[in-house]
């Protein structure tokens, strides 16, 4: 596997000793992050990976909004290099969005029904982000996405173009010509 599962701490940190802890109307704490056994936090909708490559990578995929019209939900799948606190790392020109990709897909209820349900089709998007190859049930992917897709959501691409991409010199022509 190119990739292994990195899991929640046990115990997690408690809400009032938590510099990340917010204290509700309520009165009651609460803590929007989850803490790694590998020190850096996550939200608590994120999955965390290492990649066999040693990058940390934390991955999303929500069910952004539904069309009841059209029978469709639409997921957003997102993946970012974690930095060492589990923020976004940031590329040599200091931008985090070229350390993460964000990617739409809408799937009908019959597609998801027909998957085995919805966790099926968010399991493929999440390894889409991971550049895993497709599924195959019966021989044809669970997402069906076209090739130029699955490669814009691969966080591995993200991360190779930005280590090839020197965005210092990205600004400005003077001294072209």
């Amino acid at each position: 596997m190119p990739y292994s599962k990195l899991f929640p701490a046990d115990p997690q940190p408690v809400p009032e000793d938590s510099a990340n802890a917010v204290l509700l109307p309520n009165g009651e704490w609460w803590l929007p992050a989850v803490l790694l056994e590998t020190g850096e936090w996550i939200a608590p909708d994120e999955v965390a990976v290492e990649l066999d490559t040693g990058e940390r990578i934390a991955l999303a995929c929500i069910a952004a909004s539904r069309d009841f019209a059209r029978q469709t939900v639409y997921l957003t799948t997102t993946a970012r290099v974690m930095d060492a606190e589990g923020g976004t790392a940031l590329d040599r020109g200091q931008d985090p969005a070229h350390i993460a990709t964000t990617w739409i897909h809408g799937v009908t209820i019959s597609a998801i029904s027909a998957a085995g349900g919805l966790d099926a089709i968010r399991t493929e998007c999440l390894r889409i982000a991971l550049g895993e190859p497709p599924t195959l049930v019966d021989g044809f992917p669970l997402v069906p996405v076209s090739d130029a897709v699955r490669e814009a959501a691969s966080i591995r691409r993200a991360i190779a173009a930005a280590a090839a991409l020197d965005i210092a010199n990205l600004s400005g022509s003077n001294g072209l010509l």
